[in-house]
């Protein structure tokens, strides 16, 4: 049977580490070519719905102020190990389609230069003689109900969805396929299509985005940490911005935000009393799916100092979505 391989053509290139001797080599070289463009797994960062990094982290590592290096963790651990095994159960559950390898390969748009695909692995329908993205995933208990629509429907979160769409914007495709492991029976599998809006959003992103890299000019800082970066050490100093109107607006506008919080929490404890009046001299109640508890916890003593001791805590659970 013919194999149908990706290579250079009219919407990309195609950069190859195969080749290279060692595996500490392939990822060195890896790393170096990911700081010659934005690749998919950086643009939720760089449109701000990424819950691990902001513009600045990948500003810093683009302009070669934070050395790119491989990270470790369990999860990249066991994601790198089941992707293969993701590929193999798509291939095994879609026999109708051609099922590749994508890893060690770079695809540079031709289009968009500063625009990097490195896919997980490629797909060839025979049927319409096209190609396809496929996308392995592997979701943490934290997030997999973000792989669930209000309805308990699968579906891709929007983080990971604009790196898929920021792969069909770099190869020209129309399609493509996400599988995950959810932690469930099995994986889920869900093809996605080209969205020329969300595309067009991607692009101007990554542009706008890689102005800031070729110039040298620092993004606009995101959060606490971002500060904390680049100022380490603050000026001694307390500057009056009176003539701000911004700024005050801003001031105001996070003190009635204070006040609403402060509010909140003073509802909140309210209605924890009552349910643990209603709850009495149960352990517990549930409803509709809802479920309060009120037990009885018993701590170990440790030391002289801290003695055994038995008290009641409150627990409080939503439905779980199916």
């Amino acid at each position: 049977m013919k194999r149908h391989l990706i290579k250079d053509c009219d919407a990309f290139t195609v950069t190859s580490f195969r080749k290279i001797a060692t595996t500490s080599e392939r990822e060195q070289a890896w790393l170096n070519h990911r700081t010659t463009g934005v690749g998919g797994s950086d643009m939720s960062a760089i449109l701000g719905i990424s819950h691990y990094a902001t513009p600045l982290d990948i500003w810093l590592s683009k302009t070669g102020r934070n050395n790119p290096e491989k990270k470790d963790s369990w999860a990249i651990r066991k994601g790198n190990r089941l992707e293969g095994e993701l590929r193999q159960w798509f291939k095994d559950t879609h026999p109708d389609m051609e099922c590749y390898d994508g890893t060690n390969l770079s695809l540079t748009s031709r289009h968009y230069p500063h625009m990097l695909a490195s896919l997980d692995g490629y797909l060839y329908d025979p049927a319409t003689e096209s190609f396809g993205v496929l996308e392995c995933k592997t979701a943490n208990s934290y997030r997999a109900q973000d792989w669930r629509d209000e309805e308990g429907n699968p579906r891709i979160p929007d983080y990971y969805l604009v790196q898929v769409q920021h792969y069909l914007a770099v190869t020209g495709w129309q399609w493509g396929y996400v599988i995950a492991d959810t932690s469930g029976v099995e994986p889920l599998i869900i093809r996605f299509e080209r969205d020329e809006e969300d595309i067009a959003v991607i692009v101007k992103a990554a542009s706008e985005f890689w102005r800031f890299v070729e110039s040298g000019q620092m993004p606009a800082l995101s959060n606490a940490e971002d500060v904390r970066k680049v100022y380490p050490e603050p000026v001694e100093q307390l500057e009056d911005m009176s003539d701000d109107d911004d700024l005050y607006d801003l001031m105001q506008t996070y003190a009635a935000a204070q006040q609403q919080a402060k509010e909140a929490e003073t509802k909140a404890d309210s209605l924890k009393n009552q349910l643990i009046t209603r709850i009495g001299p149960r352990e517990g109640l549930s409803c509709g799916g809802y479920k309060a508890t009120f037990k009885t916890v018993h701590r170990k003593g440790y030391t002289k100092v801290v003695e055994p001791s038995d008290s009641r805590v409150f627990r409080f659970s939503k439905p779980k979505i199916k």
